[in-house]
């Protein structure tokens, strides 16, 4: 072989290889987004629960299997579907439910569950048109305690006509929550189960339950 013959396929292989990287970087791009941010029923942004985490370490394994499968394939759909395959393995439940619908719907029913205090077994349809099935264990834990900064009164000045304006201290009260649970979810899609997502939650003053690190 030459060297511009050489230098001919150094360069056909180069091209190749950054077209197949940008078909695996567009596939996993598809698949992050079905991670998305934590919602609620609602749709409003909140907290990510175990399970919301467990689905997008799922979505980041399969898109990262999908690029490396790609530079390694033979060809740009063959090595990225390999490479998905790859990351998918324990993942292949949660990706079935990894929209925002369906993750919403798998939020509502944790949620539902913690605040009647008892398990409970629902079914939906997934957006990809497969039946779900979500379990929710609920068992009451002892609360933690938790910090928020003590609002003390500014020192007096000589100024009488300005108001002193409260200040934030350094110092802080520990505030207990009024109530815990623990939510432990597995989801079913065709037969197959996923990992036991655990998450606390806890009441706050206002009475509303929110999921915390625990």
């Amino acid at each position: 072989m030459n060297k511009t013959t050489s230098v001919f396929n150094h360069k056909t292989f180069v091209r190749s290889s950054v077209r197949r990287f940008g078909a695996a970087a567009a596939l996993a791009s598809m698949l992050s987004a079905c991670a998305g941010a934590a919602v609620s029923p609602t749709g409003a942004p909140t907290v990510q629960t175990a399970t919301d985490r467990a689905i997008g370490q799922c979505v980041a394994t399969v898109a990262g299997g999908a690029i490396i499968g790609a530079l390694i394939g033979k060809d740009r759909k063959s090595g990225a579907l390999i490479g998905a395959g790859i990351g998918a393995g324990a993942c292949a439940v949660l990706l079935q439910v990894a929209s925002r619908e369906d993750k919403a719907r798998i939020a509502a029913a944790e949620q539902e569950a913690i605040r009647a205090n008892a398990s409970r077994t629902v079914s939906f349809q997934t957006t990809s048109g497969k039946k779900a099935t979500v379990s929710t264990r609920v068992a009451s834990v002892k609360p933690p305690k938790r910090s928020a900064p003590v609002v003390a009164a500014a020192p007096s000045t000589p100024t009488a006509a300005a108001r002193p304006a409260p200040v934030v201290t350094a110092a802080a009260a520990e505030l207990s929550y009024t109530a815990c649970r623990y939510a432990t979810q597995t989801i079913t899609v065709d037969g197959q189960s996923s990992d036991e997502s655990k998450q606390l939650w806890c009441r706050v003053d206002t009475g509303d339950w929110q999921a915390v690190a625990g």
